[in-house]
């Protein structure tokens, strides 16, 4: 999972080399966990443009291509972090933990929840290089820590999974959690409640599915729609 000094150095050195030739070098390191290492050069290739912090912050670890491209950009995540900025949190769906970390900045405690575990073993690492001592990492489901924890939440954010059997859906009942079905679950629990969707998700009829939406932000940068939020109130 971690990079030796000798394989942080091949990194740095082929941080501008195309990842497929990359690991054609697999013969020459027989002991090498080439496919790692060539995630993070695309993780770090990935960040360059997406989240500069991560990029000027050195032996940062990277997660899978497709993790990369779903995480929120350093942009994205700065806003969101000056709508939910009070107290303690929950990140149920963390994922990278972009949202999770900039989230830190703002609120006395967060959470971090993440059923993937070797992503959630690169975060934990990650925010120990970026100094975030007030984020707990948990490999779990979110709605089950969030039903089983004792601790009073001011809010919680969620980012649904936008696939379904490897094909990108917009509905928010066919994202993975339904926040549809979850939604009375998690007010019970908290004030607030940050849900993240696609941008091509139809406005009116996220409404008539959601209950006590309080704002909606239509999040762009440089012009391009990146992000609807949702924010409830309960």
């Amino acid at each position: 999972m971690y990079l030796s000094d000798e394989q942080y150095l091949f990194v740095k050195a082929h941080i501008d080399s195309p990842p497929h030739l990359v690991a054609l070098q697999a013969r020459k390191f027989p002991s090498w966990d080439m496919k790692f290492i060539t995630q993070q050069i695309v993780g770090i290739q990935i960040a360059k443009k997406k989240l500069p912090l991560w990029y000027s912050t050195n032996r940062l670890l990277y997660p899978t291509r497709l993790s990369m491209e779903q995480c929120s950009s350093q942009a994205t995540a700065k806003y969101k972090s000056e709508i939910l900025h009070s107290a303690k949190g929950i990140d149920l769906t963390a994922g990278f933990g972009v949202d999770t970390y900039y989230f830190s900045l703002k609120n006395m405690h967060v959470d971090y929840c993440e059923s993937n575990s070797n992503l959630a073993e690169i975060c934990a690492y990650n925010f120990n290089l970026l100094k975030a001592k007030n984020i707990s990492v948990n490999s779990c489901d979110g709605f089950t820590y969030l039903s089983q924890s004792k601790t009073i939440y001011n809010w919680a954010y969620i980012d649904p999974e936008r696939r379904k059997f490897g094909n990108k859906v917009f509905k928010l009942s066919d994202c993975q959690p339904n926040i549809v079905l979850h939604q009375d679950e998690i007010l019970k629990n908290v004030k607030h409640l940050l849900i993240k969707t696609s941008p091509l998700l139809d406005i009116k009829l996220a409404l008539g599915e959601l209950k006590s939406v309080k704002e909606v932000h239509v999040l762009s940068v440089k012009n391009e729609c990146k992000e609807l939020l949702f924010l409830l109130d309960s």
